[in-house]
C-alpha cells in the first residue's frame, strides 16, 4: 500500500492555506451544518477537494483513494460533530460517546498503581471525545478515579469538552477540571491532582508552540502508519508527560492507536517508542507537510 524504501520526515505547516481551515470556515454559520456536511462529502467524493487530499504529503503517495477520502470525510464530521452533539438531550450524547466502543475496543491494561495519580498521554484522534468519555468509563469502574484534569493549549477548552464533562459528572460521578497551560498552572495542576485523579495531557502540539518545545527531551516521535512495518513517515511533537508524571510521582500511560479499530493503553517506558495513531484517524494531518 506504501512506499517504504525510505523515511520521510514531516513538519508542522505554518500557513492557513488547509484543508481542515477551509472546513472549519465552511461551518461558520451552524444552521447550514447538514446541508454544508452534505455539499463537502459530495465535494469530496467528485474530487474538488483532491489538491488536499493526504496523497500529496511524502510517504502516503500510494494511498488508496478510499482511505484518502475517509481521511478528508473525518475532517468534516470532526468540525461538524458539535452542532450534531448540540442538538441531543444528556442521555442521548451519552449514548453517542459510548457508540465508539462498538468500532474500536481497548487492548492492554492501564495497570495503575493504587494511591498514586496517572498521567494519560494521547493524540487528537478525530473521536477523541468519545475516546475520552470511554476511557474515564474504564478509570472509574476498573481503577477507582474520581476526576480528570485536562491540560489544553488555549484560553479556553473547546466547547464540546462541556458537553463531556456534563456526561462524566452525570453518568459516571467523575469530575474534569481544565488548566490552560500558561501562567502558574503546574501550581494549579499540583493543587488538583490526587491520587483518585488522571491527568489527560494531547502529545501532538508543535514544538515551537511552547519554548521548551525546543529542547530534545521534550519532543515526541508520532507514527502515522502504525500498522506499515519498515520506514515510516514520522512527525517530531512537542510533549511534557514525561516530566509531568516525574513530578508528580504519577503512573505515565501511552493511550495510542495502533489501528483504526484499536485503542492501545500502556505503561510508558524511559525511552518510549513512537506514538501511533493512523493518518486518515488523527486530526492535524492538514497542519503537516513536508520537512
Amino acid at each position: 500500500m506504501f512506499d517504504t524504501t525510505s523515511t520521510p520526515a514531516l513538519r508542522y505547516r505554518t500557513d492557513t492555506a488547509r484543508f481542515d481551515r477551509l472546513v472549519e470556515e465552511a461551518f461558520s454559520d451552524p444552521s447550514l451544518g447538514r446541508r454544508t456536511r452534505d455539499r463537502l462529502w459530495d465535494n469530496i467524493r467528485l474530487g474538488v477537494f483532491d489538491a488536499h487530499m493526504p496523497v500529496n504529503l511524502p510517504g502516503f503517495e500510494q494511498m488508496d483513494r478510499a482511505t484518502a477520502e475517509r481521511a478528508m470525510l473525518n475532517i468534516v464530521d470532526f468540525f461538524f460533530e458539535p452542532m450534531v452533539l448540540s442538538s441531543m438531550s444528556h442521555s442521548q450524547r451519552l449514548d453517542y460517546f459510548l457508540a465508539i466502543e462498538a468500532s474500536m475496543s481497548f487492548e492492554g491494561k492501564a495497570g495503575l498503581t493504587f494511591g498514586k495519580p496517572a498521567v494519560i498521554e494521547t493524540v487528537h484522534h478525530s473521536a477523541i471525545f468519545s475516546i475520552a468519555v470511554s476511557l474515564a468509563r474504564v478509570l472509574v469502574t476498573t481503577e477507582g478515579k474520581a476526576s480528570m484534569i485536562l491540560l489544553h493549549q488555549s484560553d479556553r477548552p473547546e466547547p464540546r469538552l462541556a458537553q463531556v464533562a456534563q456526561a462524566l459528572r452525570v453518568h459516571l460521578g467523575m469530575t474534569l477540571h481544565f488548566i490552560p497551560l500558561k501562567g502558574a498552572w503546574f501550581r494549579s495542576l499540583v493543587e488538583l491532582a490526587t491520587p483518585t485523579s488522571a491527568v489527560f495531557y494531547l502529545a501532538d502540539m508543535p514544538p515551537m508552540a511552547r519554548p521548551e518545545g525546543r529542547n530534545a527531551s521534550r519532543q515526541r516521535d508520532l507514527d502515522l502508519v502504525p500498522d506499515r512495518t519498515g520506514s515510516t513517515p514520522v512527525l517530531t511533537t512537542l510533549s511534557v508527560a514525561a516530566r509531568l508524571s516525574a513530578l508528580l510521582g504519577a503512573d505515565h500511560i501511552v493511550m495510542d492507536f495502533p489501528d483504526s479499530n484499536k485503542i492501545a493503553l500502556t505503561q510508558a517506558g524511559t525511552d518510549p517508542e513512537p506514538m501511533r495513531c493512523p493518518l486518515e484517524d488523527w486530526v492535524f494531518w492538514p497542519a503537516v507537510e513536508k520537512a
